[in-house]
């Protein structure tokens, strides 16, 4: 690992640190299931599953937990970034919604999805807009 990538990753796990200290003091408590957790080609429960392409049409990203950020994150056996090219979803989550954002840090615009629930596209305003997602600590944030 370069040092500038161990570095990122430093600060990237002590901002979400101090990021989820905050949250859990302002009761916005949200699930956290670890700093780096790797895309996959795993469309599962339990899981939130990004399509470059409208109708779940590959390639395709499945995560487990919480993105605070997609820049440098790639669908997998691909060279196509998942950063802005979201076109498709499902939240897998059976008992918790997810909140998609536009930009990183879970801020900008945001579009919620029920537990359970996929779209085959993602809408215009939304379409190529996605930088990451927060999975709630339940079903009642949409």
């Amino acid at each position: 690992m370069r040092r500038s990538e161990w570095l990122s990753t430093k600060f990237r796990a002590h901002f979400v640190a101090r990021l989820s200290v905050s949250l859990f003091s302002l009761g916005l408590f949200v699930l956290w299931t670890g700093v780096a957790a790797a895309w996959d080609l795993s469309c599962v429960n339990g899981r939130v599953c990004v399509y470059k392409d409208s109708e779940f049409r590959v390639p395709m990203a499945a995560d487990i937990g919480s993105e605070w950020s997609y820049v440098g994150d790639y669908y997998p056996n691909t060279g196509d970034s998942i950063n802005d090219s979201v076109s498709s979803l499902k939240n897998l989550y059976q008992y918790n919604d997810v909140v998609f954002y536009h930009d990183v840090g879970y801020s900008g615009s945001a579009f919620c999805v029920d537990s359970y629930w996929q779209y085959s596209w993602v809408g215009l305003l939304n379409n190529d807009r996605f930088s990451s997602h927060l999975v709630a600590i339940d079903d009642s944030a949409c």
